[in-house]
């Protein structure tokens, strides 16, 4: 769990520094994204693996724990969602240009 929020830490450290120093840039902005992403996953997988560790006890509502948990299992659907920041991330480490891609299921006549 240490492992895991040390690198989240540092992606959304990077992105901050980049934003800081670099301004929005198409470089600045995927580095959030992969920041986003990253730390949605960690969370749940950390969150995850405590309440494992702390029991049936930790799932009570007075937890503080608990809340963590429903808290880190809806970061991947909280806007830009995972798959946005996925598609983001792809999209600009393959130098593809965004308003080229056609949409998901788009009928091309």
């Amino acid at each position: 769990m240490n492992a895991d929020l040390e690198a989240a830490r540092l992606l959304m450290y990077q992105a901050a520094w980049m934003f800081d120093t670099l301004g929005m840039t198409p470089a600045t902005l995927t580095a959030c994204f992969r920041a986003k992403y990253f730390i949605g996953e960690v969370v749940t997988r950390i969150t995850r693996s405590a309440l494992t560790a702390c029991g049936a006890h930790a799932l009570f509502k007075t937890s503080l724990l608990e809340q963590f948990f429903r808290d880190g299992a809806s970061a991947p659907i909280m806007p830009p969602q995972s798959d946005f920041c996925r598609d983001a991330v792809g999209m600009f480490e393959l130098g593809l240009e965004p308003t080229e891609m056609l949409p998901p299921l788009k009928v091309v006549k």
